[in-house]
């Protein structure tokens, strides 16, 4: 038997679908660019910190400048995970997906 609340439910469901698409596709589409970003100035970070050292920089932030860059590369993967924990390969809710109503999708096709 249904309860009163499973009505709720299938409507939160297609409206947090509906939400979540849009948003996963923006941070597909910016992934590259995060990526790049991100990890040059990671590389870069790490490339002149070790010129630092080379060339003994007296007040040279290493540390600081280490930290950035691990920071950076993790800001990378956590965005990476963003990406792969709010994307969900299930389908649409069953009255958000037009392909599981009863309706032809083409003109001549007979209901499933």
């Amino acid at each position: 038997m249904h309860s009163q609340g499973e009505p709720w439910r299938e409507v939160l469901r297609c409206l947090w679908w509906l939400v979540r698409l849009p948003a996963v596709t923006l941070l597909v589409i910016l992934e590259p660019v995060v990526s790049l970003v991100f990890g040059t100035l990671a590389l870069l970070g790490v490339l002149v910190t070790i010129l630092a050292i080379l060339i003994r920089l007296p007040h040279f932030p290493m540390w600081t400048m280490l930290s950035l860059s691990v920071g950076l590369a993790i800001a990378v993967r956590l965005y990476r995970g963003l990406i792969l924990a709010s994307r969900d390969n299930r389908s649409p809710p069953a009255r958000c997906n037009p392909s599981v109503c009863n309706t032809p999708r083409y003109w001549g096709d007979s209901p499933p």
